[in-house]
């Protein structure tokens, strides 16, 4: 299993998620400006798995998707107050269904694991994310950062 693979495998994996939960396309995008990096304002998650591979997936997040993600996942009209209490249940249900998509897709449908919960982790910062290598995505408007990482056992 090479990098390629495996960014082959986020990218069908956040294409799928996110155009069938919520109606957002998603696209490639080059690695962002230093400028956009230094200023980056967004949300960290992370799920852990374990089982015939034992390993996390980190979605890095631009402010302001959360609440797209919500509305339409939920298919609420623009302005609706449940947007914002959903808006992180929404980021951490996509995290999880990433995570299964990505498994599968990956390391085949026979592979058996466990997926812990998603958890939005306040102290991961982009830059530590970083550290792993991904893809960047557009959603609608939006940049994402979404990286897979193996843990040690």
């Amino acid at each position: 299993m090479t990098k390629a693979n495996e960014n082959q495998a986020l990218r069908k994996a956040a294409e799928i998620v996110y155009e069938n939960s919520a109606f957002i396309f998603v696209e490639d995008i080059s690695l962002p400006e230093a400028s956009v990096l230094e200023s980056w304002e967004g949300t960290a998650l992370r799920i852990e798995y374990s089982g015939d591979a034992q390993g996390f997936l980190e979605l890095q997040v631009q402010n302001g998707f959360a609440h797209i993600l919500a509305q339409n996942m939920l298919g609420l009209e623009d302005g609706d107050e449940k947007i914002a209490s959903s808006a992180a249940d929404a980021l951490q249900e996509s995290l999880n269904m990433l995570c299964g998509y990505f498994l599968t897709e990956y390391y085949g449908e026979n592979a058996v694991f466990s997926i812990g919960m998603p958890k939005i982790c306040s102290e991961l910062s982009l830059e530590a994310s970083l550290k792993n290598a991904g893809i960047w995505l557009d959603a609608e408007g939006f940049m994402l950062y979404m990286c897979h990482g193996l843990s040690d056992v």
